[in-house]
């Protein structure tokens, strides 16, 4: 029995999955930094104290636990060689995937309402504006990569299934 399997589509689609693991891992490090950290005039205030940041920081943790899992799952489908292995590895990588989008979503929304509603001694919405910016562009990219990741693992799980019944086939 002999597998049908194009290694330079498989390739190609690895180094997509590579390339958005990296694009989304920039983003959450740059997204924690502008959490936690905030300068306003000649003040420096870190964020993580007051109560939506420390959530929306705590939620951004989780996605990177969830990026490094993606990291350790794509090194594992490197090492399998059976098809049966790369395609629960599939599995597991769609469904952490759609964790980490939900996860990006709440993270983006914990950000919209803290810096809409904040209405502290120290802080205005004017003050928060560029943060928000800035969490909003890096945690959106994360979410538009994170889509594109998935349809990636989509193709490249069609063309797992195909391989298993071309293989059950012959």
């Amino acid at each position: 029995m002999q597998i049908n399997f194009d290694l330079k589509q498989y390739q190609e689609l690895f180094t997509k999955d590579v390339i958005c693991t990296t694009i989304i891992t920039l983003c959450l490090i740059a997204a924690e930094i502008a959490a936690t950290f905030f300068i306003q005039e000649s003040s420096f205030y870190i964020m993580i104290v007051y109560p939506g940041f420390f959530w929306q920081t705590v939620v951004i943790i989780l996605i990177f636990i969830v990026m490094i899992y993606n990291i350790y799952l794509v090194s594992h489908d490197l090492a399998q060689r059976e098809l049966e292995w790369r395609t629960q590895n599939k599995i597991k990588k769609l469904q952490a995937h759609g964790i980490s989008v939900l996860m990006i979503i709440v993270a983006a929304c914990i950000e919209t309402v803290y810096t809409a509603t904040y209405s502290g001694y120290y802080f205005t919405y004017y003050a928060f504006f560029g943060r928000f910016i800035v969490m909003a562009v890096f945690l959106w990219t994360c979410f538009i990569t994170q889509i594109a990741q998935i349809v990636f693992m989509g193709i490249s799980f069609k063309i797992n299934v195909g391989e298993t019944v071309q293989n059950e086939s012959a």
